[in-house]
């Protein structure tokens, strides 16, 4: 292949992803924050490199990568949350003075649909009832100027996996009932990997599996305590399955 493919934000789902690529033949490139997150990348066959978003310059390996994933995550415990988008504004602007890769793949999230209990595509008018589907939403669109027709913006759903089982989760949800939104690290990978090697159509994409479990169905350690009330959002990602044959098989398993 002879290709290299940087992941900025090479965490639970950027090793997962760059198994991936390895096994395609590609050069994979990661960054983290910690000098045991670098040993744990280098023992997988990532060359890994430190760097932490707003702090410090972008290691200029990374940048000489043909494609460039940009995963790292928007934090919940910002104290303002809108250093996010500023952050992520001063490295596109960084790293573009520089030069502009193949393609600049944006891992976004599916926050940024309101739930207000209707099915949400790509074209859907955004419901936004807070600061923070709102900067995520702007981030988007930081990325989308800025890398133009390079940018590809892929809106996740909520992650599982290895080491992060939706039946383990034992996080307290206040939220009601109702089908929530899911995808594997697998089958997020393999989108990534479907977009690194295809030329798409669009530039922003649901990445969601169709099969959407109730909530109450889940193993949450207090889903019986969950309202009855149903507030929710159902995503499709009909666009982005339907161009590329990606089935998204789920491997929910309910109890």
């Amino acid at each position: 292949m002879g290709s290299s493919v940087s992941i900025f934000g090479c965490g639970w789902l950027g090793v997962t992803l760059s198994q991936f690529l390895i096994n395609e033949g590609y050069t994979v490139r990661g960054t983290v924050r910690s000098a045991a997150a670098q040993a744990n990348l280098a023992d997988k066959g990532i060359e890994a490199h430190h760097y932490d978003l707003g702090l410090g310059k972008i290691p200029k390996p990374l940048l000489d990568s043909d494609y460039w994933i940009f995963a790292i995550p928007f934090r919940r415990n910002l104290v303002v949350p809108d250093i996010y988008r500023q952050q992520c504004r001063h490295f596109a602007e960084e790293a573009l003075s520089y030069r502009m890769p193949q393609k600049f793949i944006f891992t976004s999230s599916t926050l940024v649909y309101g739930s207000d209990n209707n099915w949400k595509k790509e074209s859907s008018e955004e419901f936004l009832p807070d600061l923070r589907p709102q900067i995520l939403k702007e981030t988007e669109t930081v990325f989308l100027d800025s890398f133009a027709e390079y940018a590809y913006i892929f809106r996740l759903a909520g992650l599982y996996g290895d080491g992060r089982e939706v039946s383990g989760m034992r996080k307290k949800s206040t939220k009601s009932a109702g089908p929530i939104n899911l995808i594997s690290a697998v089958n997020a990978s393999q989108a990534i990997l479907y977009a690194i090697q295809h030329q798409l159509r669009h530039h922003i994409y649901n990445i969601v599996e169709p099969f959407h479990p109730d909530r109450k169905l889940l193993e949450f350690k207090n889903a019986g305590e969950l309202p009855n009330s149903q507030i929710y959002k159902i995503v499709s990602s009909a666009l982005f399955r339907e161009e590329s044959g990606l089935a998204f098989p789920s491997t929910i398993h309910l109890s």
